[in-house]
């Protein structure tokens, strides 16, 4: 059960750093290309991110 938890984590984990990884390639792109970057992309929320990430308890 360790095992699995560590593997869960670990996967959550690279999953997340891959996630703004990307935003951070496709934001410089953006500026070098030149073009003014929008508000709302600009600042990320980490809040929304984890209300994607964490699924929502079906015993509701």
């Amino acid at each position: 059960m360790n095992d699995l938890l560590s593997l869960v984590t670990a996967s959550l984990c690279q999953a997340v750093v891959l996630h703004c990884v990307k935003h951070f390639i496709m934001a410089g792109s953006i500026l070098n290309s030149g073009l003014r970057v929008p508000r709302t992309f600009a600042t990320s929320r980490p809040e929304a991110d984890a209300q994607l990430l964490i699924p929502a308890p079906s015993h509701r």
